[in-house]
């Protein structure tokens, strides 16, 4: 499907039959529940597609906004309305009919101040709350009512108050019945807005746990808000620096003596990264997240205008201020100074940096700011975030570890969100910047709990046929074959029948074909060796074919020695000559053992026998040996047209 101009698209649910009193036996679980709706957000409107058997166009019958382009769209009151938000305004939907129309004017204070042109520039949803970014550098704060499902518009007055621009926000929804963030402080539940308990998808109560709100202002600090209060929580100042650890600023400053060593990992942190002016720098993207699983920690994660990703881990910190009483007089000015500070911070809070950068740094286009980082809980069973642009990647959590994966086909992605539907099993759709839409799953039988390869560029100068691993050296066979231009007679003088034991006869060509030259593929098998500082491979040695000898297979094999009574790793390398039609096919095994030089341990010494290849047997059709299996010591050779099979033992 071509979307040319799209800037967006989100799935969303919707179900008649949730409620209070909805059956929960009649409801699918949480995660197995199907979207309803695709919205899809180009440069001068909007589309609704529904999601059943077909993707369908439904744009003219529903309540949407569709007259312009929408920012964000997402679900609220546990899945039972749907929310759309677009630049001046909002929408909340009971699956296509409308339920409420919002309009996003200036606040009171903003009143006359030319602001009524600013628009929505980001938006974050946490369920039951929305905060939206202004393009006038202010945020506003959507507050829904579960009970009657609508939803209010605040202007958070210590935002309000602080006359600082906002460059970027986000929520932060810290589930389950012990949401996390409360270990950092003692009465953090006091202080957080742990509302009224809403309906889940299944018809009972769904937990709420505690909201935050994480802002980033243009000066380069960091704040965290409890929502709906709105009472910072935690600061850091000059975030944009990429400090190796952060720590609130409140708590640094009550605890003087470890402000050294904060300052000098923070210097260690900018030294390690950029040495461009951060004054310049700012945040146009946030996002903060914890999955499920035990033990997990937040992530936070920033996006600034030079296109660093900043990555940091979420831990537990307890400091001296936990610690038993001591009559040191030192210690106890220390706990006085640390009790000071407001007990509803998080004050245990630290933050360690995670690097991203080698993998998805790239620069900000100029003009609108597009969402990035779209965070998924189950695409084929994995959770994680998808990063798009012009060098878009997977990122996903295994163990409590990001692994970064690149995706290198189909060039920069502008748009990506989940889908799952009767046809589309926890899959995802994402659109190109060409506007191709692609509908995908991820494959069942891969595993992502790695790093991702890093590719190697060997110069050949050959072409490669086959390779492979020799486990016990860390060597790497390598079957490659380098055209050659020989004159005719050259070659028609290789070709010689072996059985007859006569040349071909060229009788019937004139002494000018025979000067003309013909392309001959030469093989050879090439020992590589990896570099163990990570630079390039080397050659170790080099195994050269006969004229008219293809090297066919070559494997590492175990044949038992009946000499020294052990068993030996040898290298096998199976060739076939390649002659014409008119001349019996013949070929070889070579077995090599390999070994360093005693005065030049980099050179690889091969020690080996050959010989032809049943000698003793008569073969009347093309037998060109083509594989070599190892097993139990014994050899398994197969030929074209699979008419024998021969097994031999103790060679």
């Amino acid at each position: 499907v071509e979307l040319p101009g799209c800037k967006g698209i989100w799935t969303v649910y919707h179900k008649s039959s949730r409620g209070h009193n909805a059956d929960s036996s009649r409801m699918a679980a949480y995660d197995d529940e199907y979207h309803a709706y695709l919205i899809i957000s180009l440069e001068a409107r909007t589309m609704v597609l529904e999601t059943a058997d077909l993707l369908t166009e439904v744009t003219e019958s529903v309540d949407y906004f569709v007259q312009g382009r929408t920012i964000a769209a997402g679900n609220l009151f546990g899945r039972r309305r749907v929310i759309q938000v677009f630049e001046r305004g909002a929408r909340i939907l009971d699956g296509s009919y409308m339920t409420q129309d919002l309009s996003f004017g200036p606040s009171n204070s903003e009143s006359g101040s030319g602001s009524e042109n600013s628009t929505v520039l980001s938006v974050s949803i946490a369920d039951p709350y929305v905060l939206l970014g202004m393009s006038d550098g202010s945020i506003r704060l959507l507050v829904g009512d579960p009970s009657t499902c609508t939803v209010s518009v605040q202007t958070p007055a210590a935002i309000e108050s602080s006359k600082k621009p906002v460059s970027s926000c986000t929520l932060y929804h810290d589930k389950g019945p012990e949401p996390w963030l409360r270990k950092t402080s003692t009465d953090a539940w006091l202080s957080t807005g742990v509302g009224e308990a809403i309906d889940g998808a299944d018809g009972g109560p769904l937990d709420q746990g505690d909201i935050y709100s994480v802002v980033c202002y243009e000066s380069g600090a960091l704040e965290i808000f409890d929502v709906p209060n709105f009472n910072c929580v935690f600061t850091v100042d000059k975030f944009v620096s990429g400090r190796t650890h952060i720590v609130d600023t409140y708590m640094r400053e009550a605890l003087k003596d470890s402000e050294t060593e904060i300052n000098s990992s923070s210097e260690e942190g900018t030294g390690q990264g950029r040495k461009e002016n951060i004054h310049s720098m700012k945040v146009v993207e946030l996002a903060m997240q914890r999955w499920s699983a035990h033990h997990s920690r937040p992530f936070l994660f920033a996006i600034l205008t030079d296109g660093t990703i900043l990555c940091y881990q979420a831990y537990l910190f307890e400091g001296p201020e936990n610690t038993s009483k001591s009559d040191d007089p030192v210690s106890t000015s220390r706990s006085l100074s640390v009790s000071n500070v407001s007990a509803s911070r998080l004050r245990n809070l630290r933050f360690s940096r995670t690097p991203l950068d080698a993998y998805t740094r790239e620069e900000t286009p100029h003009g609108a700011p597009c969402q990035r980082i779209t965070i998924f809980k189950n695409i084929s069973g994995h959770q994680g975030f998808f990063l798009s642009g012009s060098r878009p990647c997977w990122c996903m959590v295994f163990r409590e570890r990001l692994r970064v994966h690149p995706q290198l086909c189909d060039g920069s992605i502008v748009a990506f969100t989940v889908l799952h539907n009767v046809n589309c099993n926890h899959g995802f759709i994402y659109v190109t910047s060409q506007g191709i839409l692609k509908i995908c799953q991820l494959p069942s039988g891969s595993t992502y709990d790695n790093y991702w390869p890093v590719q190697k560029v060997i110069p050949l100068k050959a072409t490669p046929h086959q390779i492979t691993y020799f486990a016990e050296k860390n060597l790497y066979p390598l079957i490659v074959s380098v055209p050659v231009l020989k004159p005719l007679n050259q070659v028609l003088s290789l070709l010689i029948d072996q059985e007859v034991g006569h040349q071909i006869d060229n009788h019937n060509l004139s002494s000018v074909d025979l000067h003309r030259t013909y392309t001959v593929e030469e093989y050879e098998v090439r020992i590589l060796e990896p570099d163990r500082a990570g630079g390039p491979w080397q050659t170790r040695a080099t195994i050269p074919m006969q004229s008219s000898e293809n090297a066919l297979t070559v494997r590492v094999v175990t044949l038992f020695n009946t000499t020294t009574k052990e068993n030996e790793t040898l290298l096998a390398i199976g060739t076939a000559y390649v002659q014409g039609e008119d001349v019996a096919a013949r070929g070889r095994v070579l077995l090599f053992s390999t070994g360093r030089n005693a005065d030049n341990p980099q050179n690889l010494v091969l020690s080996g026998s050959y010989g032809p290849l049943f000698s003793s047997v008569q073969i009347d059709f093309a037998s060109h040996f083509f594989a070599i299996c190892s097993n139990s010591f014994v050899f398994v050779f197969l030929f074209s047209f699979l008419r024998s099979l021969f097994i031999i033992g103790n060679v």
